[in-house]
């Protein structure tokens, strides 16, 4: 917590208006990616963090528990998870499509997302559907 608060202030990421020019061809982040491919692969895990727990809370609850609570799957929370679930389907794969454009994005940077949206994506699902 502390030490990513500090390194934030002190380190400038090179996305946004720190990006590379797009005529470098690397530097110490790491090689380029594609930012219709960085941008998907970086945001994805939130929609299939959502439906593996879902698909693994629902088979684990069909084979060990045999009431119909299915833990913390209340119509609010479900309906709560189907927001999220719409709002990165459309972060994660249509807004890519409709890029014009856009900074190609270091590596390093871009699998710094993927494992947060991959900690975001599982915390979220595990608290609306377990």
């Amino acid at each position: 917590g502390l030490c990513t608060i500090i390194a934030v202030y002190l380190i400038n990421a090179p996305y946004g208006r720190y990006a590379p020019s797009p005529s470098s061809k690397g530097n110490e982040w790491g090689f380029l990616v594609p930012p219709k491919v960085a941008w998907f692969i970086m945001e994805s895990p939130n929609v299939w963090m959502m439906i593996l727990v879902f698909v693994v809370a629902t088979v684990f609850d069909s084979c060990v528990i045999n009431d119909s609570k299915m833990g913390n799957r209340s119509l609010p929370n479900i309906m709560l998870a189907l927001c999220f679930l719409l709002h990165y389907i459309n972060r994660s794969i249509l807004y890519p499509l409709q890029m014009h454009g856009g900074n190609s994005m270091p590596i390093s940077v871009m699998l710094l997302a993927f494992t947060f949206c991959t900690w975001n994506g599982f915390n979220q699902a595990v608290s609306l559907l377990i």
